[in-house]
């Protein structure tokens, strides 16, 4: 429903834990296809409030996705493992 921003440019230096940082700002920007009244209708009674993002510009996609298979065929082979260890 719209986009978040921040003063960071790059994920090298950008802190975890931004509350630590008395200079990290961000700004989350609604779309103009959304109606900003009803969005937010209410939001004024809570005191925090869960961001939902995803990553669009992420640059470990490739590196992630072999880290992702690895873990697949080392959980495949644990799983014909248990059935040799089963069968004894």
């Amino acid at each position: 429903i719209g986009t978040a921003s921040s003063c960071y440019k790059s994920r090298c230096g950008t802190p975890r834990q931004g509350m630590l940082v008395n200079s990290s700002r961000a700004v989350i920007q609604l779309s103009i296809h959304v109606n900003p009244g009803a969005s937010l209708d209410g939001l004024d009674r809570y005191s925090h409030l869960w961001v939902l993002y995803v990553f669009h510009q992420n640059t470990n996609v490739t590196r992630e996705a072999s880290i992702r298979s690895e873990f697949q065929r080392r959980s495949a082979a644990n799983e014909g493992q248990k059935d040799v260890d089963q069968a004894v």
